[in-house]
């Protein structure tokens, strides 16, 4: 019987994007959902993601709603994040080359 187990860094804002990321593609590209994970773990940012994962919100549409082309996306998705993360130093470079261009749907 095999087991899966998921180890999540830290890594602030860009490491758990790149996790959310990550997950969120593995599950479109395989079907498998990471909430089915045996054990999953994380440190800081991906202790946060490993949370989300788990309790099976692992989901873009709440956050983006009914969009249609990237550019909707991005706008949409910069939105969502700078009300959040206004102070944050450098979010909406990281919006635009960073979150935006690595997820799409499919």
């Amino acid at each position: 019987m095999s087991r899966v187990g998921l180890v999540l860094g830290g890594g602030g804002i860009t490491g758990g994007s790149f996790h959310f990321g990550a997950l969120f593609a593995l599950r479109m590209a395989t079907g498998w959902d990471p909430a089915h994970a045996d054990v999953i773990v994380g440190t800081s940012s991906g202790a946060v993601v490993a949370a989300i994962a788990r309790s099976g919100r692992l989901h873009l549409d709440p956050l983006i709603g009914d969009v249609h082309d990237d550019e909707e996306f991005a706008e949409q998705l910069s939105s969502l994040i700078f009300r959040r993360t206004a102070k944050v130093r450098g979010v909406g470079r990281w919006v635009r080359h960073g979150l935006s261009p690595g997820l799409r749907r499919p």
